[in-house]
């Protein structure tokens, strides 16, 4: 027993002792009377205190049963739930792995006949090989019409589609070219890893029921569904690139695509080429100038403008500055309507299939809607006031056509400032860039004397079409690879 114990013990003792004789002195009480009376009173405090403890004692041991089986039952509820969260988890982890299974085998018996020559191996069919072109969406229509302009001059040489993440997919189908449309990441407002995935089945769904020799992309960024649907597949693979490029942009990153091409075709500019492909590409075939530009199927100016609609006696001048997800300079547009009304032309303008709709003024001056390819009734215009995109420059270099070229700035990667003072410097089209530039220029190329000149000019300097020239490379790619004769892709 501590110290303080036996303080409280002898206090005790000490008030029992004390108690009696106090009662005793002022009462007339015997001690031991006073004694008896005293303990009597403590036997019954001590009754009441132990009733009280048991009372005490008994409220407790309730509300400690009420916690612990409340506690019991909040642990058996926890436990529960880890448990039917692991089960879950488990048989989430199974369904994973069956959908991985399934996707496996699918790919196993849906490419299994790849590994064997892509054309020996569909009977019945013809013996030109197969070429699937995938585009990127971009800013306008490069990459989808500089396919379709290989396609058109692969007249036969290979049997080809086009899967198109570019709303224009739908115009150029309507046109018809063997073309699928795949909406975009922007399109479907989808996660980057969601949409890759998404592409990825629809790219093997292609190639399930049209086996291909040869896949070619263009585009500036290579997704990574098609890298894996290249992979997976063991398909030569073809990065069909634009030669210019701005020089703010950082190429070391775009090295790593080149090096996992089996080739890269590079279509000339008239402005150079500015990117150097890296040394670890397997293949390097450079071309002219690609565009939709034919002979074949030019029209002659008088059925090119019964076909569009427009009075064969009024003189016409394509404006198109506006359209794409890029800029559209409106007062450049406006100065070239402007100068080209008093100069006592036309301007007829084009609907884009690329989210712009133009509304010609209200109605007053033709539009043109959903025309593809545009090029083939470029013997409607005088001239042209357009961008200085790739396709609008080349396709008015292939058909003889003077244009004026207004860059824009908006661009990511294509140098069109650059390309429009290199035409200009060439004397084979104008170079504006403000309004007044833009109406100076109008009102040069509205003399019948200037225009002839730049007619010849482009005639002797102009570049050459390119478009048959890539044709025959992706030709000559598939039938090596059918031969056996293709190398190995390294994949980094």
């Amino acid at each position: 027993m501590s110290i303080k114990r036996y303080g409280i013990a002898f206090g005790i003792i000490a008030v029992t002792l004390v108690v009696p004789v106090l009662l005793a002195a002022v009462t007339a009480l015997t001690y031991l009377q006073a004694l008896v009376i005293q303990l009597a009173l403590l036997a019954a405090a001590g009754a009441a205190g132990i009733a009280v403890v048991v009372v005490v004692r008994a409220s407790l041991a309730r509300t400690e049963r009420r916690l612990s089986r409340a506690v019991k039952q909040a642990t058996e509820a926890v436990q529960k739930a880890r448990g039917d969260q692991s089960r879950h988890e488990y048989h989430q982890e199974l369904a994973l792995e069956r959908i991985e299974d399934l996707a496996d085998s699918a790919r196993a018996a849906a490419y299994g006949a790849l590994s064997i020559s892509g054309a020996a191996g569909r009977a019945g069919l013809p013996d030109a090989p197969r070429v699937l072109f995938v585009t990127s969406n971009g800013s306008g229509m490069g990459h989808i019409a500089r396919c379709s302009a290989v396609v058109r001059a692969a007249d036969g040489v290979f049997e080809s589609r086009i899967v198109s993440l570019s709303t224009a997919a739908l115009t150029v189908r309507a046109a018809g070219w063997p073309v699928t449309y795949h909406p975009s990441q922007k399109a479907l407002d989808s996660p980057a890893k969601q949409w890759n995935t998404r592409f990825a089945r629809f790219l093997y769904g292609e190639l399930a029921r049209w086996p291909a020799d040869v896949i070619v992309f263009d585009g500036t960024w290579m997704y990574l569904a098609v890298r894996d649907v290249v992979r997976v597949t063991g398909i030569p693979f073809v990065w069909l690139r634009r030669g210019l490029w701005q020089e703010s942009v950082d190429l070391a990153k775009y090295s790593e695509f080149e090096r996992l091409t089996d080739a890269l075709v590079i279509p000339g500019d008239v402005a150079g080429t500015g990117a150097e492909p890296s040394p670890e590409s397997a293949e390097l075939v450079e071309v002219d100038p690609i565009s939709l530009a034919s002979q074949t199927f030019a029209l002659p100016r008088e059925e090119a403008l019964a076909a569009l609609g427009l009075d064969p006696a009024s003189r016409h001048v394509l404006v198109q500055l506006a359209g794409g997800n890029s800029d559209g300079p409106a007062e450049q547009e406006r100065a070239a309507i402007d100068s080209v009304l008093r100069n006592g032309f036309v301007p007829v303008f084009v609907r884009s299939p690329i989210g712009y709709d133009h509304e010609g003024e209200g109605g007053r001056f033709p539009v043109i809607n959903n025309v593809f390819p545009l090029v083939d009734y470029a013997a409607a215009w005088e001239f042209t006031v357009t961008k200085a995109g790739y396709n609008s420059v080349h396709e008015n270099l292939h058909t003889i056509t003077p244009g004026i070229y207004v860059p824009s700035e908006a661009t990511m990667t294509d140098d069109q400032v650059l390309r429009a003072e290199r035409v200009a410097a060439q004397g084979v089209g104008l170079s504006a860039r403000t309004a007044e530039e833009v109406a100076a220029a109008v009102d040069r190329l509205s003399d019948d004397l200037v225009r002839a000149r730049m007619r010849a000019q482009i005639e002797n300097a102009g570049p050459g079409n390119g478009a048959a020239q890539a044709a025959g490379a992706l030709a000559d790619i598939a039938i090596r690879h059918n031969a056996g004769e293709s190398g190995d892709r390294s994949w980094g």
